[in-house]
């Protein structure tokens, strides 16, 4: 999914923002925006995966 974002969201992002504007900073904005939100999201879960996976079985790994 995420390639298709890449591949299908930044082209036609891009194709709108130039017929819109005539340029592509908006569409490159919005891809910026779009980034930093799953940037944002992606470092939220990860403190919260940190702190709760495996807290109710931490122990050491036997071999």
């Amino acid at each position: 999914m995420t390639g298709g974002v890449g591949g299908f969201y930044l082209a036609s992002s891009l194709g709108l923002a130039k017929q819109a504007t005539g340029s592509y900073q908006a569409g490159f904005l919005a891809f910026a925006a779009l980034a930093l939100v799953a940037l944002v999201g992606l470092t939220s879960i990860k403190r919260q995966w940190r702190t709760t996976w495996g807290a109710a079985t931490a122990t050491a790994a036997k071999v």
